[in-house]
């Protein structure tokens, strides 16, 4: 009775537990846009070698020698790591909320956005707007996402 009791209770406490660490699957909705600057977080471009050296360094270095924005950036290339998306291409979308999201995807994926013309996409005459099925996958106040596959991409001319 007893061993019983203990194996429902695992089984119990297993099933809460995974599924409080399950990552969130939310339905993302917002306009594709390019940046005006650089985007710093565009590493997936990088050749293979310095991405290496980029993750090596990250991994190896000692965070309490940072300031707290070198820092923040080494902790965002760790958490990318983790989540497996280094490597993975991504698109920002802006939403209706006006919140500005990272949406990771497979390079298959990406190449929709990457043959659009990005000069028309900022002056507006090329308007993307995306609805998508995602995982939560945000840093502190980096909201990201990585694509489980997306529902609609409604591509206008103006």
């Amino acid at each position: 009775m007893n061993a019983r009791l203990i194996l429902k209770s695992t089984i119990l406490l297993s099933i809460v537990f995974s599924s409080c660490m399950s990552k969130k699957t939310v339905i993302l909705e917002g306009e594709y846009y390019v940046p005006r600057k650089m985007d710093f977080y565009a590493v997936y471009e990088m050749s293979e070698s310095k991405l290496n050296e980029l993750i090596t360094y990250s991994e190896n270095v000692n965070l309490d020698t940072l300031s707290n924005e070198n820092r923040y950036l080494v902790e965002l290339i760790r958490h990318a790591v983790d989540e497996e998306v280094i490597r993975l291409p991504f698109i920002r979308i802006k939403t209706t909320d006006d919140e500005d999201i990272m949406l990771y995807m497979p390079e298959q994926k990406f190449e929709t956005f990457d043959s659009l013309n990005f000069s028309e996409i900022r002056r507006n005459i090329v308007k993307v707007n995306v609805v998508a099925k995602a995982e939560d996958i945000s840093y502190k106040e980096t909201k990201a996402f990585k694509l489980n596959r997306f529902k609609e991409i409604n591509i206008t001319r103006k």
